[in-house]
């Protein structure tokens, strides 16, 4: 309990660092007029590529999922949705947990499988996000210069990342044999072995190329579409924002994401988006009317579908757990 109440004051402390920051040299007049005149239509138009984007996540992870089950489409969309339900209320990335046990529970598959691959889906998109990070920072130029020395060190996350989700398997034999020989009652060892082979069989579900070059084609598209349902939102505020800085924006935005912060990831997103868009032409002012409109409305998004989700899984019986 002591160690969960300090994750949350890191993450409040941290937070309002951000939005302090964040908040310097806003012009609250301008916050007003440049949210007056949003235009509802394209707020909407955002929103519907949002939903579709999130159902290609659901997708996505359906197809790590294949490896060892093959689980409907509709299970593992409104799963998806109630994580990210829990990720946008609850703390500490809580709705991966959520997320992970409600589809094990409704489908009979092993948790820590289905939590291997909720972890495998997020190490990949970090690296989807810096590799569009790095195409949008060259194809947008002399504006985005600032932003290379922030890859190196970024890069090397990713790379390691990779590297551990590659060598999950030829690791987990010696890691069983080891874990076999602890000091512990012969069931616990049987039984946490178990548990650690359906976790790696998780991580080792992009080993199929297969299944590889499924997921790669999907989190293409979704990033694009995220992208275009940006630029959306910045076309309701008439701002100008192309697809290039979009990427580059949801790639800032996704690896600040890893920094502590409260639900939501209130002060954080701010503060990237009063950093990053004035170098496109933006006033900080907007740029912060921008983000708070675009957090807004993928809050709704998320509210209706992970409700919806949350009444959907509840609805049915489930299969047999298995852990």
């Amino acid at each position: 309990m002591r160690n969960v109440r300090g994750s949350l004051l890191v993450a409040i402390l941290f937070s309002g660092v951000f939005l302090l920051l964040a908040l310097r040299g806003i012009d609250w007049q301008e916050v007003w007029d440049t949210a007056r005149d949003a235009q509802i239509e394209f707020l909407i138009a955002g929103a519907a590529i949002a939903s579709g984007v999130y159902f290609l996540r659901g997708l996505r992870w359906r197809i790590l999922l294949s490896a060892e089950r093959w689980v409907p489409a509709r299970l593992v969309f409104w799963a998806t949705m109630i994580g990210y339900l829990g990720n946008n209320f609850l703390p500490a990335r809580a709705g991966e947990l959520i997320r992970s046990a409600a589809l094990g529970r409704r489908c009979g598959i092993s948790s820590s499988f289905v939590l291997a691959t909720a972890l495998t889906e997020r190490v990949m998109d970090v690296v989807a996000l810096l590799l569009f990070g790095f195409a949008a920072i060259f194809l947008i130029g002399s504006q985005a210069n600032e932003l290379w020395r922030a890859l190196p060190p970024l890069l090397i996350v990713a790379a390691l990342g990779v590297v551990a989700i590659g060598a999950s398997s030829r690791l987990a034999r010696p890691a069983r044999s080891i874990w076999m020989r602890a000091p512990a009652p012969e069931t616990w060892r049987r039984r946490g072995a178990e548990i650690f082979e359906r976790f790696v069989t998780g991580l080792s579900s992009l080993h199929d190329q297969r299944r590889a070059l499924s997921f790669s084609g999907l989190t293409g598209a979704l990033w694009v579409m995220d992208a275009c349902g940006t630029m959306l939102a910045a076309r309701a505020l008439n701002l100008p924002l192309d697809l290039f800085q979009a990427l580059l924006l949801l790639a800032s935005l996704g690896l600040a994401s890893a920094i502590p912060s409260t639900p939501g990831y209130i002060g954080t997103y701010q503060f990237v988006a009063v950093t990053l868009l004035p170098l496109f032409g933006l006033s900080r002012s907007q740029a912060f009317t921008f983000i708070l409109i675009m957090q807004a409305s993928n809050y709704a998004v998320v509210t209706v579908w992970g409700l919806l989700g949350v009444w959907r899984l509840a609805a049915q019986p489930g299969a047999p757990r298995v852990e």
